[in-house]
């Protein structure tokens, strides 16, 4: 499994960051679920430089842990899932010896996303890590801010202006949800006439089929995460009960909502496919509260396993895109 950073820090753009950002700092060895374990780290090239520059013992058994994947990316040979660097007290031995700048630049970002649109970066955290994931859950009232356009896409401004309003409304979840997918639509049909009459209804029998596609379709890092979907899949509760889970935990579900808004309304400036990501941010926040509802966990985890399983591999995120394209 690849995690997936997108760019790198250009100074010539405008960064743009939650207000929740400068509040991370790296669990180390007290993280209940490493980073450095069962995820794919690739290596870059000017690191992997660096590494070839070595002559220390050290240099060379770093050098002899390094292997190239089916698709000819150079990561680290995964021991029992845990990077080989990693020690038995969950800390790098490589930042140890070396210090930070010998680490890859996958591992110095993470769990940081990085977007570069036109004229500026947006730089967030990722649900996935459990300390960003606290920090995000926890935050009374979350800022996401807009950034101030100077270019000349009109789908992009027109994403920006949609987002910012979506982000600045004081809605509960269920409403939120009508207003995302309202304004997907209006969207749609401001760039490209696409009609879109009816929203789906996302509930017990849409999410139970969800599993069942994840299951048989996407790469599962997790065996954790593989029973929570066979659960979810074969769960017997009903639509009223699912809206009542819902309902008791509205404001966890907003948080999530707009997390998901921030990071992924403004891609669909790549594909113009608006709808698609619509449909895949209500489902981003409606999932997790399903599998949290069917089986024995926390909102707050099952957002977090999601993330981990989704936004960290690109096939996944395009299998899930895909899926949410047929309607």
């Amino acid at each position: 499994m690849r995690r997936v950073l997108r760019g790198a820090f250009l100074n010539t753009m405008e960064k743009y960051y939650p207000s929740y950002y400068n509040e991370f700092s790296c669990l180390a060895g007290e993280c209940p679920d490493s980073c450095c374990t069962k995820w794919e780290i690739v290596i870059d090239e000017c690191t992997l430089n660096k590494y070839n520059a070595l002559s220390t013992d050290f240099g060379n058994e770093v050098l002899s842990q390094i292997i190239k994947d089916e698709e000819g990316d150079c990561c680290f040979l995964l021991n029992n899932g845990r990077c080989p660097f990693l020690n038995s007290h969950n800390l790098c031995d490589i930042h140890i010896k070396l210090g930070e700048d010998f680490t890859s630049e996958i591992c110095r970002n993470h769990p940081r996303f990085i977007e570069e649109y036109d004229g500026f970066t947006e730089i967030s955290l990722s649900l996935s890590c459990p300390e960003a994931n606290r920090i995000i859950m926890s935050s009374e009232k979350s800022v996401y801010p807009t950034p101030l356009y100077k270019g000349d896409d009109e789908v992009l401004e027109l994403l920006i202006s949609s987002r910012e309003k979506l982000l600045s409304s004081d809605l509960g979840f269920s409403s939120l949800i009508k207003l995302l997918l309202d304004a997907a639509a209006d969207d749609s049909l401001d760039i490209d006439l696409v009609y879109i009459e009816n929203h789906p209804d996302i509930n017990v029998a849409f999410l139970k089929n969800l599993a069942s596609f994840l299951l048989r379709k996407s790469e599962i890092l997790t065996n954790e995460w593989k029973a929570y979907l066979e659960n979810a899949e074969g769960v017997g509760i009903s639509d009223e009960e699912f809206e009542a889970y819902c309902k008791s935990n509205d404001e966890a579900l907003v948080k999530i909502c707009r997390y998901f808004i921030y990071r992924y309304y403004l891609k669909a400036v790549n594909d113009l496919d608006i709808y698609s990501r619509a449909l895949f941010i209500a489902s981003s926040c409606l999932f997790p509260a399903f599998i949290a509802c069917s089986c024995n966990v926390t909102l707050w985890e099952a957002a977090r396993l999601f993330s981990k399983e989704t936004e960290h591999n690109l096939f996944n995120l395009d299998l899930l895109l895909g899926f949410f394209s047929e309607f």
